[in-house]
């Protein structure tokens, strides 16, 4: 396992941790870009903020085309 692929998973499993949520279960629920299951598990003010984000194009293409975005996206395409 690679540098970033070794971050992603940490980031997959700190989310686990902060959900309560199994970490495969996050992965294909990413995979199919069904998040909303995700969102009704967070705080009201995280999910607000990850509502926003993905509501406004801008932030969105930013966010999206961070190095850390590019890698999870990869991971979770399973690119290499």
């Amino acid at each position: 396992m690679n540098e970033k692929d070794r971050q992603i998973q940490e980031i997959i499993n700190s989310l686990s941790k902060k959900l309560g949520e199994n970490p495969q279960t996050i992965t294909e629920s990413a995979k199919k870009g069904d998040i909303g299951k995700l969102l009704g598990k967070m705080d009201e003010k995280q999910a607000e903020k990850i509502r926003s984000i993905l509501n406004d194009r801008e932030k969105t293409e930013r966010l999206l085309s961070s190095p850390q975005a590019q890698a999870l996206i990869k991971k979770l395409s399973g690119e290499k």
